[in-house]
């Protein structure tokens, strides 16, 4: 009928394949692999649809130039930001990889995310071809994160240039098809131990003193407990995890680069798990607070071809929850193929033709409260983020923080005392 006049002969149809195969030479022992089938459909007019998801790792945004940030660590990232739409003020559910990931790639918040499907679950249903290539333990196939692709590489701790190579040379075989890939990057994670020349790029006004080139979370808080760190050496720390950004930030812009060489269209969304800490509340690394420093994350979106005049800077309150109902509405994912999701859609930011209906959504936004917690490495912790305001409530001791992020983006002024009475708004 002319329902289905432009679809493929087969469309709506149960069809059977019947696959063989034929065994050469000596046939002991001899096997066959079957993945998943996949259908592709005749190419579109536009080309194939593509989204990239990049994943980065233990990356804080104010730690980035187009965040503010003084070092030149981030040029390449600072140029794709230039056509993207950068949402400022952009949370994790918690300071650690697994339930931050978990949220990102599913859009639910971490408990009900871990038996929620994945973008990847979502997409291969739309006859999207889907790759993950990932370099944490916390995202190996075992737990779940590679539920809806046909092909999860796990390399743990794999450096930046040899995670894009990958990508780059998957796509080369896929870049007529639609497809998804979610790119994760670990290289701001510790050790701070970039390749050449990029390790000590920005350490030349700093003591590294007898710091060691490789140490862990528990040398360095054991030396800053016993005085034996000094700022000039806390410094040297930071400018290292600096280093690791320029050279992420090199390979990521080539990743851009050589995408949009190709046919079709690609989105791009950059955004990171959780932040670093560097002694702004006393402790070190991550997954052990819910202060900023730690759940502030990057967001940014980048349509196809970029956006230019930029960056579009948002800054009403979002979460990593909302990634995937943004993705799905900016690729049109049909409302009766999406799975319930916790987030909010933030495509009318991103698509021109939705940007009218902005300033509801930005209300909404404001007015929504963002849980945060999932602590491992401390005690139990929970938090609120509504109106500008955090709420903190230690659920061990009944102890209670609030801070005004207005005023007091540092979170150093707790108000819990002066004004108990706004305690948990």
């Amino acid at each position: 009928d002319e329902a289905t006049s432009d679809l493929e002969p087969w469309a709506d149809q149960t069809i059977q394949l019947t696959l063989q195969a034929s065994v050469r030479d000596n046939p002991t022992r001899a096997y066959a692999a079957f993945a998943s089938p996949a259908i592709l459909g005749s190419p579109s007019d536009s080309g194939p649809r593509r989204v990239v998801v990049v994943g980065l790792d233990t990356l804080r945004p104010d730690h980035l130039q187009t965040h503010g940030y003084t070092q030149p660590n981030s040029p390449g990232m600072q140029r794709i930001a230039q056509q993207s739409v950068v949402f400022r003020q952009n949370r994790a559910p918690a300071p650690r990889t697994r339930p931050s990931f978990r949220t990102a790639t599913t859009g639910r918040w971490p408990l009900p995310a871990i038996e929620a499907p994945t973008l990847g679950d979502i997409l291969q249903a739309q006859g999207f071809t889907t790759a993950g290539f990932v370099a944490n333990v916390q995202l190996s196939p075992r737990l779940g994160f590679a539920d809806g692709y046909g092909l999860w590489s796990y390399d743990n701790m794999s450096d930046a240039d040899v995670q894009v190579d990958r990508v780059l040379k998957w796509m080369q075989t896929h870049q007529t098809e639609d497809s998804a890939v979610f790119l994760h990057l670990m290289d701001p994670h510790i050790f701070y131990l970039a390749p050449e020349p990029f390790r000590d790029r920005f350490t030349a006004d700093h003591d590294q003193g007898k710091l060691p080139d490789k140490f862990n979370r528990w040398n360095v808080t054991r030396w800053f407990n016993k005085g034996e760190l000094s700022d000039s050496q806390i410094n040297f720390i930071k400018a290292r995890y600096d280093g690791e950004i320029a050279f992420m930030d090199r390979e990521i812009l080539r990743l851009v680069h050589a995408m949009d060489q190709m046919p079709g269209q690609t989105l791009f969304v950059f955004h990171s798990d959780h932040g670093e800490e560097f002694f702004e509340h006393g402790a070190f690394e991550h997954n052990h607070s819910l202060y900023d420093e730690l759940v502030r994350t990057v967001l940014w979106i980048r349509p196809p071809g970029g956006w230019s005049g930029g960056p579009h800077m948002v800054d009403v309150p979002t979460s990593l929850v909302d990634l995937v109902p943004t993705v799905l509405d900016l690729l049109d994912i049909p409302t009766d193929a999406r799975p319930p999701t916790d987030g909010t859609s933030l495509a009318p930011f991103v698509s021109a033709n939705k940007r009218a209906k902005t300033e509801e959504l930005s209300q909404q936004l404001k007015e929504r409260p963002l849980h945060l917690g999932y602590l491992m490495l401390d005690k139990e912790r929970w938090a609120v983020v509504t109106h500008q305001n955090k709420y903190i409530l230690h659920t061990i001791t009944g102890q209670e923080e609030r801070y005004d992020l207005a005023t007091d983006p540092g979170e150093h002024s707790d108000l819990a005392a002066e004004q108990p009475e706004k305690l948990g708004v």
